[in-house]
């Protein structure tokens, strides 16, 4: 179900007009197909989390984007 201002949990996380298909094993953020990488052992993760897991980067939170910052900021109050 949707949120204030259309927004849902069940949207990608990065494109928030694409439906969720999984989520992410290390952040929890549900993600599109396009944004999520399988690994080994079936495990899911998006693109900054599989990243940091195989050592390239060290951040695995991925960032919000403004429209993200503004919806959880109406969501807030």
């Amino acid at each position: 179900t949707g949120g204030k201002g259309g927004w849902s949990m069940s949207h990608c996380h990065r494109h928030t007009w694409e439906i969720a298909d999984g989520t992410c094993r290390e952040c929890g953020f549900g993600f599109c197909a396009g944004c999520l990488v399988h690994t080994g052992g079936g495990d899911q993760r998006c693109v900054p989390c599989a990243l940091a897991v195989a050592g390239v980067r060290r951040s695995r939170q991925p960032k919000l984007g403004w429209r993200q910052r503004r919806q959880l900021a109406k969501l807030a109050g």
